[in-house]
């Protein structure tokens, strides 16, 4: 999710038992509203943030009113973590995206959706695909019994070149 998103979650956003989270128009950057799938160990993280926060008010991270901004907390995070401090809250993005793709083989129609860009151009600039993976996608088709072949229709000439007698050759 987006910074601004994050910040502005609510409870009401959040949907334990059929493992979505909502991202309301007003706050998404396109403004469209979107859901997102939540994996089990961010329902339980987020149900151990829930026990504090809810009793202060509806927003997730704050309770009473969202935060306009994070930049000191991160740039502490940073340093107790040992992350270089050029490092942006928005990489995070980037690093998803990039490790659905690279990493777990997610398509990138699903990425997409998933960090709410309304076209595959702009996951462009997030998910950088690795030659080898193109390779492996590649092979897929040769593991799965599928190999190039000729059709009846098809010829295929070969000049041979041999000096002393020099042959066309046809395959079908």
């Amino acid at each position: 999710m987006r910074r601004g998103e994050l910040l502005n979650l609510m409870w009401e956003d959040i949907n334990f038992e059929n493992k979505l989270l909502t991202v309301k128009a007003s706050v998404a950057k396109n403004g469209k509203a979107r859901t997102i799938p939540i994996n089990k160990s961010l329902i339980l993280l987020l149900k151990e943030i829930k026990k504090e926060t809810l009793k202060i008010g509806q927003y997730v991270f704050t309770g009473e009113k969202p935060l306009k901004d994070i930049k000191t907390s991160f740039n502490k995070a940073k340093r107790l973590a040992n992350i270089n401090l050029r490092f942006r809250f928005h990489d995070i993005r980037h690093t998803v995206a990039s490790r659905l793709v690279t990493e777990n083989n997610i398509d990138l129609i699903t990425v997409a959706k998933i960090l709410g860009h309304s076209s595959l151009k702009m996951l462009e600039r997030y998910a950088h695909t690795r030659k080898e993976i193109e390779l492996s996608a590649m092979q897929t088709l040769s593991d799965n019994g599928i190999r190039p072949q000729l059709h009846n229709n098809c010829t295929i000439e070969v000049l041979e070149e041999n000096k002393d007698n020099p042959k066309l050759l046809s395959f079908a």
